[in-house]
């Protein structure tokens, strides 16, 4: 580990952390990277893809996992 990185993760875990989510009312885990202006993108989700590539506003976040 260097810097505080673990060099061996790829760049996608590096830039993406585990969130609880409020989607249409349901509480949805899903991994998001941040794209943006407030925006977030739903990379991977415990919904069997449900969710996946969903670009959702950062007031839908209430949790996340660093």
């Amino acid at each position: 580990m260097k810097g505080g990185l673990d060099f061996d993760m790829t760049r996608s875990d590096r830039d993406s952390s585990w969130c609880y989510l409020l989607i249409n009312g349901s509480i949805v885990i899903a991994k998001v990277k941040h794209i943006g202006s407030g925006r977030y993108k739903i990379i991977e989700d415990k919904e069997n893809g449900k969710y996946f590539d969903m670009i959702i506003d950062a007031s839908d976040i209430f949790h996340c996992n660093l």
